[in-house]
């Protein structure tokens, strides 16, 4: 079994340079998303982008409020943004969970090479054919202006203990890599990614955009979409440039904004 990661905190977020303006370090915490959903009326639009940091993290949720499971392998963050700060409207709001899978891929590929690490529409990121990566991105309570971007990275997890289609399905990079990583190595390229993309946004979304799609994993591959009661079948024909999925059913090709992906051929 691979050693545990230092639990240590990162001392660059406390420097002067760093993309994070505020910083919340817990060793244990029910969910960083939550903290951040709670507390963040407290920090006001100059003190972001605020990042929440758990050395483990107890009660994680996905999409659905599907539990995530984490150990003291797993990193596991929130970074609480201002769409103001970032001259993003709330209508474009969605796009950021793509943003954030695509700077987890990039952070992944440089801390680990040469893996190589793919977007599943909408929120996981692959990597040879295991899911190490969940995003969660949420509104910041009642607050319209913010969001909260919630990531878990499987970086040295173990997961025997996990259920058996967590085991199925999951992997974690220090397995893939077959060698000890160290979290807070990749928490710091992962921020300042994602600092820069989300940044990026307002400008240069099609840049990014072209990014995302050459890491699309659902590319050229027959799915099953659900979307509420509505299921939706076909042939996925990539990203658009709204970052929508596009599904060709044989008749149409539909461009979908928010769905789930519940099964892939």
């Amino acid at each position: 079994m691979l050693p545990p990661a230092s639990s240590e905190e990162p001392s660059s977020f406390r420097q002067a340079g760093s993309p994070v303006r505020s910083f919340r370090h817990f060793h244990q915490l029910d969910s960083t998303n939550r903290w951040a959903v709670e507390h963040g009326a407290e920090f006001s639009d100059e003190q972001l982008p605020l990042l929440v940091l758990a050395d483990h993290q107890t009660a994680g949720r996905g999409r659905g409020d599907r539990s995530w499971h984490a150990d003291a392998g797993t990193l596991t963050f929130s970074l609480l943004e201002g769409l103001k700060r970032l001259q993003l409207q709330r209508a474009t709001a969605s796009r950021i969970a793509l943003v954030a899978g695509l700077s987890v891929a990039e952070a992944i590929e440089s801390f680990v090479p040469p893996l190589s690490a793919r977007i599943k529409w909408p929120n996981d990121v692959q990597v040879a054919g295991r899911k190490v990566c969940g995003i969660l991105v949420e509104a910041a309570g009642s607050a319209v202006d913010r969001v909260v971007i919630g990531i878990g990275v499987n970086v040295s997890t173990d997961f025997s203990t996990a259920a058996e289609d967590v085991r199925q399905r999951a992997g974690s990079l220090a397995e893939i890599a077959n060698r000890p990583l160290a979290r807070n190595e990749l928490l710091e390229l992962l921020v300042e990614r994602l600092a820069e993309n989300t940044a990026r946004m307002a400008e240069e979304f099609p840049e990014l955009i072209a990014a995302i799609r050459q890491r699309c994993l659902l590319s050229g591959k027959q799915v099953t979409l659900q979307r509420g009661r509505e299921s939706l079948r076909g042939w996925c024909r990539g990203i658009d440039e709204a970052g929508a999925l596009r599904i060709d059913d044989g008749h149409t090709v539909h461009h979908v904004e928010s769905g789930e992906i519940v099964r892939l051929v």
